[in-house]
């Protein structure tokens, strides 16, 4: 059975009172925005989501929610295993807990001036 897991990141900035105003975080997913997975079949249990988040007071916090679920922590920067800068994170989703089509992961960062940003 071959199944397509396509993730849609989608980009906002956070509102504050009722004046929009631009977000000091920045996301750099690595692959893009928008990624498939899963052709011609999902040949391994997880799904690598793989990028780097700033912000110039730093970073404090990063989460990522699958297809509106619970927010989950990420650890960020340097592991000694595949990431190497400040900021680098991977988001390892189970296959199991994938929709076959599209699905929504929702990134949250909050920084040390607790400035909140998601995409």
């Amino acid at each position: 059975m071959r199944a397509l897991f396509i993730f849609t990141l989608l980009s906002f900035t956070a509102l504050e009172g009722w004046a929009q105003r631009a977000s000091p975080i920045r996301f750099d997913f690595w692959y893009g925005p928008e990624q498939s997975f899963g052709q011609p079949g999902l040949t391994q249990r997880y799904v690598n989501v793989l990028g780097n988040v700033r912000a110039p007071a730093g970073v404090a916090s990063l989460t990522y929610a699958l297809n509106g679920g619970a927010a989950r922590p990420l650890t960020l920067g340097k592991d000694g295993f595949r990431l190497a800068e400040t900021g680098d994170f991977n988001a390892e989703l189970d296959g199991r807990e994938l929709r076959n089509g599209p699905n929504r992961v929702v990134f949250t960062a909050t920084d040390s001036a607790r400035h909140q940003s998601s995409e």
